[in-house]
């Protein structure tokens, strides 16, 4: 995967390649404020899989996290107006979603 903002129109496949290469691994989920502050949503949860809903304007991005016991935690993004994909040199893989409504929320996949 190429490091950097994912084109629109890409957005559905990435999200599945995303989810494919990803799947199991552990994640973080947390919420960068409008003032630099990081508040978690979710730590060391299983990733189960992330979808972009593009239809009618919606451009909403669902990421689906489990923990040991098989819950599961769906977390929606709405009016997303940037996938940006970055990873660091020990090929720990983030995703930062930019949302008009939600802020800055940030998806980071652990290292195998």
């Amino acid at each position: 995967m190429n490091e950097g903002s994912v084109p629109y129109d890409a957005w559905v496949a990435f999200c599945d390649i995303f989810s494919r290469v990803y799947d199991g691994r552990r994640a973080n989920l947390s919420l960068r404020e409008e003032y630099g502050s990081v508040v978690p949503i979710a730590e060391g949860l299983t990733f189960s899989g992330i979808g972009a809903d593009l239809k009618d304007s919606e451009n909403a991005v669902t990421i689906i996290l489990s923990d040991d016991a098989g819950q599961h935690m769906t977390h929606i993004v709405s009016e997303v107006r940037e996938l940006f994909y970055q990873s660091d040199d020990l090929l720990v893989p983030r995703l930062i979603i930019n949302s008009a409504h939600d802020g800055t929320v940030l998806l980071q996949i652990d290292a195998a």
